[in-house]
């Protein structure tokens, strides 16, 4: 059964550098902000690179499981849940 975004970033929080953790915790606390965030922008509202960002991603694991489940947390934690139509793959 593939895991929940979450339930990913949980599971590592504790191992996590400095940089990933200050992504991480905005995530599980912003995660309604964050969700529609590029690496870019999510990067400068935590204080580290855009790169920082991407090899947090890359951590979490592959980037189709990874895109999977934001997607799917994305689009149960939309506000506009009736109009969120993730990209077609």
């Amino acid at each position: 059964m593939e895991k929940d975004l979450f339930t990913l970033i949980n599971e590592k929080l504790s191992g996590l550098s400095k940089g990933h953790k200050l992504i991480a915790n905005y995530i599980l606390s912003h995660y309604d902000k964050a969700a529609f965030m590029t690496a870019q922008k999510l990067g400068k509202t935590v204080g580290v690179s855009e790169s920082t960002v991407v090899r947090f991603a890359s951590e979490l694991g592959p980037s189709k499981r990874l895109a999977g489940a934001y997607e799917k947390q994305a689009y149960n934690c939309s506000e506009n849940r009736g109009h969120f139509r993730p990209y077609e793959q």
